[in-house]
């Protein structure tokens, strides 16, 4: 019977290749170093341990990003300038008395001219969402809500290129969206106030009556304050009366007449020709505002000029007497035009020469309105003057009775 499993021995050629490159391993047998346990094997205990299919190559997967766009980076701007502004300006006074707020009137934007495209998406807001959105990310800011007042008297928020000088302490930081960043400059307009707290409201407590020790009415009528006690003999002491601590007066020595009369100072004169006061220059012009009624052509322009401010723009101006200058729309010939205006609608409160800046006031607000943008304006609000659509609507969007301001700097 032949023996299968007996290995014909190796001639001396095979044996040769053996010593000099090593025997062949079978392939049903794992090789020696496994068997003997040397690194990179398995051992003998795991010898006959079943490895794990390889992995397939996996493929990266790309998910896109959202793009951070320059309004998102404003959002931040805006919380993060109020955040340094109230560590910087605000915190130090705040942290000696916790009365010292600031009371915050307005913010001013500035980027510089090379970004000037950052501020494009946000001009097509309207005037009034940019202060709401003001308003809320500003009183969002660690610290504000202890450190800053936002009222009524908050004029919002002005976008501008960066100017040559900037009057006032302002707040640099860095803006990043998605394909550009920008540095930003804040300035806070407004004044340190007081805040009184309100004073809680006392509890009172009621203290039941004593009853007399007399049955007597007559004595009990005359009985003041007396503690109870056993005795009725110890009586209680006026506290008003006990809480008066004498006064210290001081003599009045009788005054001298002729010792103690009053020098007179010599008054300085003025020689004319060389002390005249020079003539107060004429207020330069600062801003066209042209006026147009709503279903006509033409529109008129008025100059204003910075002696002509607070002008105010509506039905009859004049009708109260608080402003001396200003524009009245009405016109006795036609009663629809300018019908839906107030009597004072608009005021030009003020203008900021440094950045062109107006300050306006609503006072059409609560009856026929402003709107910007098809938006209705809030009570005060900036506007920037060389800003382009600066058109703003009194008493409607549009439509019979409205009048269409377009106000344009110099």
């Amino acid at each position: 019977m032949m023996n299968f499993a007996h290995t014909p021995a190796k001639t001396w050629p095979q044996r040769f290749m053996d010593w000099t490159f090593g025997a062949p391993q079978p392939l049903n047998r794992p090789s020696d170093d496994v068997l003997r346990g040397k690194p990179g094997g398995m051992g003998r205990d795991s010898a006959h341990e079943i490895l794990p299919p390889p992995e397939p190559d996996t493929v990266p997967v790309w998910v896109e990003q959202k793009a951070r766009s320059a309004l998102e980076a404003f959002k931040d701007a805006i919380t993060d300038g109020t955040r340094l502004f109230c560590e910087q300006h605000v915190h130090p006074l705040y942290m000696l008395d916790q009365s010292t707020k600031y009371r915050v009137t307005g913010i001013q934007v500035f980027v510089p001219r090379e970004k000037s495209s950052f501020l494009q998406p946000l001009e097509k807001l309207p005037i009034e969402v940019r202060n709401r959105m003001a308003r809320i990310l500003v009183m969002a800011a660690p610290g504000a809500q202890e450190q800053l007042v936002i009222d009524d008297g908050f004029f919002g928020i002005s976008l501008d290129v960066e100017p040559t000088v900037i009057d006032g302490q302002t707040i640099r930081l860095i803006a990043s969206w998605s394909i550009d960043s920008a540095e930003i400059k804040f300035l806070f307009s407004g004044q340190y106030i007081s805040v009184v707290p309100k004073p809680t409201q006392s509890v009172v407590e009621v203290v039941p009556q004593k009853e007399p020790c007399t049955s007597d009415p007559a004595i009990a009528q005359t009985v003041v304050d007396v503690e109870s006690s056993a005795s009725c003999s110890e009586a209680k002491p006026n506290s008003a009366a006990a809480s008066v601590e004498p006064v210290m007066t001081t003599p009045v020595t009788p005054r001298r007449v002729g010792n103690e009369t009053p020098l007179s100072l010599p008054h300085q004169t003025m020689v004319h020709g060389t002390d005249t006061p020079l003539a107060k220059p004429t207020s330069r012009q600062i801003a066209f505002v042209r006026v147009q009624y709503a279903g006509q052509d033409q529109e008129a322009t008025i100059a204003i000029t910075q002696d002509m401010l607070p002008f105010v723009i509506g039905r009859e101006h004049t009708s109260t007497g608080r402003f001396q200058h200003g524009l009245s729309l009405g016109n006795p010939r036609d009663a629809t035009l300018g019908l839906l205006v107030s009597r004072e609608h608009l005021e030009l409160s003020r203008f900021d020469p440094e950045t062109s800046t107006f300050y306006l006031v609503n006072h059409g607000h609560p009856r026929n309105g402003s709107f910007h943008q098809g938006s209705a304006l809030s009570e005060r609000f900036m506007l920037k003057a060389m800003a382009p659509g600066n058109v703003i609507h009194l008493g409607g969007c549009g439509g019979v009775g409205t009048v269409r301001i377009t106000i344009e700097a110099v």
